[in-house]
């Protein structure tokens, strides 16, 4: 089961929505759904923070194998409340995250840890983030399993280690080619 909201979906999607997301999560009444894409509306990081407080308080997305917010406004903010909600108990089939917005590298540093938690996630995109080279190299190390060394990344791949995409085009700094390569030693 797909559920797909916001604008680019010609839903439009305001807090009262996000609220009952999370409403509906806390309630485990969504135990089917694989993929939850929400894409296209400015509620920001008040948005995601009542999703993630469902998922916070007993909720459960049992199956949910992708969640996908983008163009969603998210800051930093935004990305700390989701990192609270994000746990193997919450969502322990979830294998893909894409969050697009102005996370930063605040947000990604509270997201870090939280997303090494999750025992399928394969894929992290983190897009319009606004990271520098020092941020996308923490949260690919962060991610990265403890016993692989940095010159095998098929070895940390096969281990179960997430991808890590950080668009190298929006990597601050002068630097900017050695980030997107060390976020790609991390896939």
């Amino acid at each position: 089961t797909e559920l797909c909201l916001g604008e680019r979906y010609a839903r439009p999607l305001g807090l009262a929505h996000w609220a009952a997301l999370g409403s509906l999560a806390r309630a485990g009444a969504l135990p089917a759904l694989r993929e939850l894409r929400i894409s296209g509306c400015d509620t920001g990081d008040e948005g995601v923070a009542l999703l993630a407080a469902g998922l916070r308080e007993r909720g459960r997305l049992p199956v949910l194998r992708c969640l996908y917010v983008n163009a969603a406004q998210v800051g930093p903010a935004g990305a700390a409340a989701l990192a609270a909600a994000l746990s193997a108990r919450a969502l322990p089939a979830l294998d893909a995250l894409v969050l697009g917005g102005l996370v930063g590298g605040a947000g990604e540093a509270a997201l870090a840890p939280a997303l090494r938690g999750l025992p399928h996630l394969r894929e992290v995109h983190l897009s319009a983030a606004a990271i520098n080279d020092a941020d996308a190299c923490a949260t690919a190390s962060t991610l990265a399993p403890a016993a692989a060394p940095a010159a095998a990344p098929a070895a940390a791949s096969a281990q179960g280690a997430p991808a890590f995409v950080a668009p190298s085009s929006l990597l601050a700094g002068p630097s900017a080619s050695s980030a997107a390569a060390a976020a790609a030693t991390a896939t």
